[in-house]
């Protein structure tokens, strides 16, 4: 009778040791943001479902562009642009199943948009460029105060669900 209370609680544990080992090396979405020498500055878990957004005034007309991305699977993924003039980088030729609509005061382009290992930012300043980035629903964090000039380069990729208990989503 022992044998068997034993084997029982031996075979809970094993099952409940292997779940939390399963658990604790799950793949995550991870951003990360890299300087121009290739140091991460900044890495942020973005979990299923949830997208980053980047802003910034295009060279023409000053006007404001915005880009919504996903990252899934290691790769990032552009879903929608708003441009709020059809001057500031309007595809001519957009890509099968991608929308265009008008959603005053922004034009907007949506759907099957490119797919891309790494974006360049190139960071202007609080006269040119004026970009920010945005983390899932989070507040717009302005890049151009401390990378002004500079270059940033977002990436996707992965971890395990243990790293990422570590990591800080900050900028």
């Amino acid at each position: 009778m022992l044998g068997k209370v034993i084997g029982r609680a031996s075979l809970c544990a094993l099952v409940l040791f292997l779940a939390l080992c399963s658990l604790w090396l799950w793949p995550v979405d991870v951003l990360f943001i890299k300087n121009e020498n290739g140091v991460i500055v900044s890495e942020a878990v973005l979990r299923s479902g949830h997208s980053f957004e980047t802003r910034y005034v295009h060279s023409v007309q000053l006007s404001l562009v915005e880009d919504l991305y996903m990252v899934r699977g290691g790769r990032i993924w552009q879903w929608r642009g708003r441009v709020s003039s059809q001057n500031a980088g309007l595809p001519t030729v957009l890509p099968g199943r991608t929308r265009y609509r008008l959603e005053d005061p922004w034009l907007v382009f949506e759907g099957r948009l490119p797919v891309t290992a790494e974006i360049v930012l190139r960071v202007g300043d609080s006269l040119t460029g004026r970009n920010c980035l945005r983390l899932g629903q989070g507040e717009w964090e302005p890049l151009y105060g401390e990378f002004a000039g500079k270059r940033l380069y977002l990436s996707a990729g992965r971890r395990a669900f243990g790293q990422i208990l570590f990591i800080a989503e900050k900028l």
